[in-house]
């Protein structure tokens, strides 16, 4: 899935969990159509967006999940700027 696909309601959603709590898993799929699924997590503990990538049923790839930590959606996209936690 490509991001620009995802619904406005949907990130607008995630945004206004800042002060509670929202989450929003988008699965994309790899060439060969194995799943790797984002979730995008915002709270009132959450600095920012917290980002974790489950590549986990990849077959080609690095079969890991990883948490990144980024300052707002913009950077959540991409990971530009987010540090990997």
């Amino acid at each position: 899935m490509d991001l620009a696909e995802v619904p406005e309601k949907a990130w607008a959603c995630l945004h206004a969990g800042e002060t509670s709590s929202a989450e929003l898993v988008i699965t994309r799929h790899t060439t060969e159509g194995d799943p790797v699924v984002n979730r995008y997590l915002t709270g009132s503990d959450i600095a920012g967006i917290e980002v974790v990538v489950d590549s986990t049923a990849d077959s080609f790839g690095p079969k890991d999940v990883t948490t990144w930590a980024c300052t707002d959606l913009n950077a959540a996209l991409e990971l530009l700027g987010c540090r990997h936690v």
